[in-house]
């Protein structure tokens, strides 16, 4: 059985499992697009591979690991397993460090300066109540201002215009921890937002962890991760990412934000949330963009 490296090679293993839908029908991103994914969710059906999307290039994958069959998959195990394999991973004297390298394929292609419109991006708009279009299966990588350390976590981003999002940020989070040291100085939160992973490294994203849960990643395949120095902020970012967007949380900077349908079945209120600045879009040649519809890991154990 071939190894899963990255979104593709788990793409692949999906379809030979059955576990993978191709939709070659055209789909709008504002709706349609979360609506046919959440409805094959709730069906218990295979993941869905959107490959014509109207108005974008490129191809959305959702419902990566929404359930246990797909989760044992990504982790390559038994579904009886899948517990048994993160309580070993999570274990920290099995834990793997990343391997920093120049080359990413995400560096393909390099977008910065006034060149950069996050619009241009295909960000679904998931429900009629939403405040627009989220990105919401990209993993956020950032890094502890003060030890140094790497952090993964998810926060919805909300588009705001073609170079700034809003930003999401419970106040338990590692990175609300990370920006109040830098705010304290007056100075911005350099983060990165990686689209597309080998689902082991967005399994990690979803841990909460006193360490770099690229760690936990590196434990789950039995290596390190992959990771390269982004193009305009000191942050290592995995480097097979489909998509990665960079830049920076402005300090002391607020906007509303939201609100998402979320996974409970409710929408949230309106946030006064940090504010992303893009510094510089990156791509892979022929990407694939990948969004989590709300509900996605309910299933999941």
């Amino acid at each position: 059985m071939s190894e899963i490296y990255d979104l593709r090679s788990f793409i692949d293993r999906l379809d030979s499992a059955g576990q993978l839908v191709r939709i070659t029908r055209p789909v709008d991103l504002e709706y349609e697009l979360a609506d046919v994914a959440a409805a094959l969710e709730r069906r218990r059906r295979p993941a869905p591979l959107f490959e014509s999307v109207r108005g974008s290039d490129w191809p959305i994958f959702a419902s990566a690991v929404d359930n246990q069959a797909r989760a044992a998959l990504a982790l390559g195990c038994e579904r009886s397993k899948v517990v048994e394999v993160m309580h070993h991973a999570l274990e920290p004297a099995n834990c793997i460090t990343p391997v920093r390298v120049d080359d990413a394929v995400w560096k393909a292609n390099v977008v910065t300066g006034d060149e950069i419109d996050v619009q241009k991006l295909p960000i679904p708009t998931h429900a009629v109540g939403d405040g627009g279009p989220f990105i919401t299966g990209g993993v956020v990588v950032s890094k502890d201002p003060v030890s140094g350390r790497g952090n993964l976590s998810y926060n919805r981003m909300q588009v705001k215009g073609p170079r700034r999002f809003g930003f999401n940020l419970n106040e338990w989070r590692h990175v609300r921890e990370f920006m109040d040291v830098q705010e304290a100085k007056g100075e911005p939160l350099q983060v990165a937002v990686a689209i597309g992973l080998d689902p082991a490294i967005m399994i990690s994203g979803g841990v909460r962890y006193p360490d770099d849960e690229l760690l936990i990643a590196g434990a789950i395949r039995g290596r390190g991760v992959r990771v390269s120095r982004g193009v305009t902020v000191d942050v290592d970012i995995p480097a097979e990412a489909e998509i990665v967007i960079e830049g920076y949380l402005g300090a002391h900077e607020r906007q509303a934000e939201g609100p998402l349908a979320e996974f409970h079945g409710y929408f949230g209120e309106l946030w006064e949330s940090p504010v992303f600045h893009v510094t510089a879009v990156c791509w892979r040649d022929n990407p694939i963009f990948q969004t989590l519809i709300p509900g996605w890991n309910e299933h999941l154990y």
